[in-house]
């Protein structure tokens, strides 16, 4: 974990307790708002600089660049093999991939910075269908978010819980 200090920023305001929620000082730029996150599990704010600007959220579309310039797309959690940094799990995307029906080599996959980004693709023609199968699932709070994060991580490990949005119509 990172500490605001460790980021030279010096806010001990930015400390939460068991009742009360994490306040940004007036002081922060809006640039350095929106690199920190707060992980809900702790009791003390740990600031987490968001790597490539990017925030994790709970559902995410993952793009896969083709040996032949294509792209593809998929949804799938975030969250779950880091709770920022999109690194592993578009590793993992990439790895898994391959197992579809892409027409060429996968040679790079990336965390999209939003779902639209998937959604206005026309190389992502069930990208709805995707979404809202994720989207029926829910996500558990408190003491039962750890095993269900845990299951999501080993079932993404074997290839499960990531959702091909589909090759392009052809005449598209």
């Amino acid at each position: 974990m990172t500490e605001l200090s460790d980021l030279g920023w010096e806010h001990p305001s930015i400390i939460r307790d068991a009742t009360s929620t994490p306040r940004l000082p007036a002081q922060l730029s809006l640039h350095q708002r929106q690199m920190i996150a707060f992980l809900p599990s702790s009791r003390v704010a740990q600031a987490v600089p968001m790597r490539q600007g990017l925030a994790m959220d709970d559902v995410v579309a993952v793009e896969v660049e083709l040996a032949a310039g294509e792209l593809r797309y998929f949804i799938t959690w975030g969250r779950i093999q880091d709770e920022v940094d999109p690194e592993p799990l578009a590793a993992l995307v990439l790895e898994h991939s391959r197992q579809f029906s892409l027409n060429s080599p996968a040679q790079h996959a990336r965390v999209c910075r939003s779902l639209r980004e998937a959604a206005d693709s026309r190389f992502a023609p069930y990208f709805y269908e995707n979404l809202l199968a994720f989207a029926r699932q829910p996500i558990p709070f408190g003491r039962d978010y750890q095993e269900w994060r845990a299951d999501r991580a080993a079932a993404m490990a074997m290839g499960k819980e990531i959702a091909y949005c589909g090759e392009p119509d052809p005449a598209s």
